[in-house]
């Protein structure tokens, strides 16, 4: 801030929230007096955020064929690792309406898996811990699961997974979804097939 002669001058530093920052705005500054006098409401600006959103980079294997499988997820975002917020996971096929669907989130470290009828979040079980997570669809293995990475843009997940006895009978679609901070997500990415015949 600085206050000589005619002139005030104040660096003002904001942000924008995460839903409010999906569509441009003008920056206006009104000025008063002490007697009352005012300037009104001056446009001196506008504040576009560009959005810079999250991508799926890979997903190995890209075809498996057992039961207990290690996939290994990498994210990617623009603005730096730390802003991924949720690398959601889903395991699902064309012929049941049942799926294998959770996530993992970054800044806690932990991994989270929907019940049956996706009303009850399951977890967090850390990566690398001896416990797991299951539905009638598949369990997620904490012992088999580890962050291997998370540096640069990119988050690189190990998530061990096995498909249930009755889930395993149709082949299935292993996808992908990457959400950022800001609410920007990469939406559902296959990344690979999951058939046990």
């Amino acid at each position: 801030v600085s206050a000589a002669g005619t002139d005030v001058t104040l660096n003002l530093g904001l942000g924008l929230q995460a839903s409010y920052a999906t569509a441009p705005h003008n920056v206006s500054l009104w000025v008063k007096d002490n007697e009352g006098h005012d300037s009104g409401w001056v446009q001196t600006g506008t504040w576009s955020v560009a959005t810079n959103p999250p991508t799926v980079v890979s997903g190995t294997p890209t075809s498996s064929s057992t039961t207990p499988q290690t996939f290994t997820f990498t994210g990617r975002d623009p603005d730096g690792y730390a802003d991924i917020y949720l690398m959601y996971f889903l395991v699902n096929s064309s012929t049941n309406p049942a799926m294998c669907y959770g996530f993992y989130n970054r800044a806690t470290n932990g991994l989270y898996l929907y019940n049956d009828a996706f009303t009850v979040l399951n977890g967090p079980l850390t990566p690398g811990s001896a416990g797991t997570l299951q539905n009638s669809q598949c369990v997620v293995y904490g012992s088999t699961s580890s962050l291997v990475s998370a540096a640069g843009t990119d988050v690189t997940l190990n998530l061990g997974l096995a498909l249930q006895a009755a889930y395993a009978a149709a082949p299935h679609n292993v996808s992908l979804w990457v959400k950022d901070n800001e609410g920007h997500d990469s939406g559902w990415v296959p990344t690979g097939t999951w058939n046990m015949h």
